[in-house]
């Protein structure tokens, strides 16, 4: 498994499309993006990075539950890998 440095690196076919390619294996994201995913995004990228710049309140206190949540889970572990290319074989 090699580490992602940044969302960007996502490959097109990430997981949450998955369940389209098992129904269709020639579907493509359209790439269009919508307020929701921008939305997601740089909450994503905030909780991976832990830096809260720009967000709202709400933001923030679902970043912040997030990061809460993980931190136990963290603490005491060897390796900790925010993002990971793996291979998903189909077709």
């Amino acid at each position: 498994m090699q580490k992602m440095s940044s969302p960007d690196q996502h490959h097109e076919l990430g997981p949450s499309t998955l369940k389209y390619v098992e129904i269709c294996p020639s579907y493509r994201s359209s790439n269009e993006t919508n307020p929701f995913a921008e939305e997601g995004t740089k909450l994503h990228e905030a909780a991976e990075t832990g830096n809260l710049d720009g967000l709202d309140e709400e933001q923030m206190r679902l970043v912040i539950a997030c990061l809460d949540y993980i931190k136990p889970l963290e603490d005491g572990a060897d390796d900790i890998y925010k993002e990971l290319r793996v291979e998903i074989k189909h077709g």
